[in-house]
């Protein structure tokens, strides 16, 4: 019995040791790796969540400045948009899209080329009727005119001295240099106004010389005036200072034959 005992108690022994030590090692070993494990995850999502919100945040700013950037000039362009669809179109086009300050001034363009261009030909009416042909006892100088040229020629430079002044009125931008344009035309039309009558209906042929001479002075002031707001308005103004010259000449002429 003792001999039996022996061997169970020599058996039991080391087999309640190995199996301690086994188990003990691979629960711990299991346990480490656990522990490994979750520890790399824990780091790689460290590592991977603090590149990422580095990355993102420089990201997040460029979008965001790109979109600001994207959408100011599209408000802008939507802002111009109106305006320049109205300023290419024709003046006498109406539209369901045209801006009422648009038709504000094209009204007032229209009504001051009725007040310019009509009240240019109105004066050129009135003072061809104040006017007339000169006469028939006076010497005239040589390369005078027919009678009824006078009227036609005076007729077709108010019309175009009109437009003239209209064009320049639109094509300066300052408010002080178009009343100051239009104050030296206002100026010359009337002097221009005033000469068929002391000329032709009170024959007063020096008093008429001298009146003339400051119709061309005006002329010429509004001519240089005009050509620095608008080419085509300069140019006619040019050809209507030469027709005064023309008619200066036909007046110191008669005035130096009949009275000197």
């Amino acid at each position: 019995m003792s001999s039996k005992n022996n061997k169970n108690s020599k058996n039991s022994k080391p087999y309640q040791r190995k199996g301690s030590v086994k188990g003990a090692t691979k629960g711990s070993s299991v346990q480490s790796k656990k522990q490994d494990i979750e520890k790399e995850k824990v780091v790689e999502t460290e590592n991977i969540s603090s590149p990422s919100t580095t990355i993102n945040n420089p990201n997040t700013k460029t979008i965001t400045e790109t979109k600001t950037e994207t959408i100011k000039p599209k408000v802008e362009q939507e802002k111009q948009e109106p305006e320049k669809r109205i300023t290419t179109q024709p003046s006498g086009s109406k539209t369901t899209t045209q801006h009422p300050q648009t038709q504000k001034t094209k009204t007032r363009h229209g009504l001051i080329a009725l007040g310019v261009i009509g009240g240019t030909i109105v004066v050129g009416i009135i003072a061809t009727l104040l006017g007339g042909p000169l006469d028939e006892s006076y010497t005239k100088p040589p390369a005078y005119p027919p009678d009824w040229l006078f009227p036609v020629v005076w007729t077709i430079l108010y019309i175009s001295i009109g437009i003239a002044a209209y064009i320049a009125f639109l094509s300066v931008g300052d408010g002080k240099k178009r009343k100051t344009d239009i104050a030296w035309y206002g100026v010359h039309l009337f002097f221009n106004f005033m000469w068929p009558l002391f000329y032709f209906t009170f024959n007063w042929l020096i008093f008429s010389c001298i009146w003339l001479t400051l119709v061309v002075v005006t002329s010429i002031v509004v001519t240089y005036r005009y050509y620095r707001a608008n080419l085509a308005s300069g140019i006619i103004f040019t050809v209507y200072t030469l027709w005064l010259l023309y008619a200066l000449y036909l007046s110191l002429g008669t005035t130096i034959l009949n009275v000197m």
